[in-house]
């Protein structure tokens, strides 16, 4: 098992790949973990806390959306499916902030071993999701959307 420290290393450095690949396409970069609710109120969940999406990008038009970069070392294969997937609370958390702003969620899966590299995808367009439980209805793992590797697109 790898460390909390190492994950979260190894998600750093995948973020920052994908934002200097979407630099090096012409969009401008703003890393959004620098903001807190002060910056933000309007993005509160009753909770107090709500999960952002880790870059606001622009491009040549001045068009922005939000891109959520999402770091994988394999790809998850269900009756002969190729998918990949995250926290179905993140993506319900990442369905509010687009509401509320009017502004597109991109997905970016940065891929590493088998596959590797970056896959795109709009946030709504979901495969599927998994309730966490096996066959047997035992809850084995928190819940989460998958997406087709056939659906993304490799920039």
């Amino acid at each position: 098992m790898e460390s909390f420290r190492e994950l979260l290393k190894f998600g750093e450095e995948g973020e920052k790949e994908v934002a200097l690949k979407l630099l090096d396409i012409g969009y401008t970069v703003l890393p959004l973990y620098q903001f807190n609710k002060q910056h933000a109120p309007f993005l509160l969940s009753k909770k107090g806390k709500i999960t952002l999406p880790d870059l606001d990008c622009y491009n040549e038009n001045k068009e922005s959306i939000y891109i959520e970069v999402k770091s994988k070392k394999q790809w998850n294969t269900t009756n002969g499916i190729i998918e990949t997937g995250f926290d179905l609370k993140h993506f319900k958390e990442y369905k509010k902030i687009q509401e509320k702003t009017q502004k597109e969620v991109w997905i970016v899966f940065n891929h590493k071993g088998k596959y590797e590299g970056f896959y795109t995808i709009k946030l709504d367009n979901v495969y599927r999701i998994w309730d966490g439980k096996n066959k047997n209805g035992i809850k084995k793992f928190k819940p989460l959307v998958f997406y087709k590797k056939d659906s993304l697109k490799k920039i």
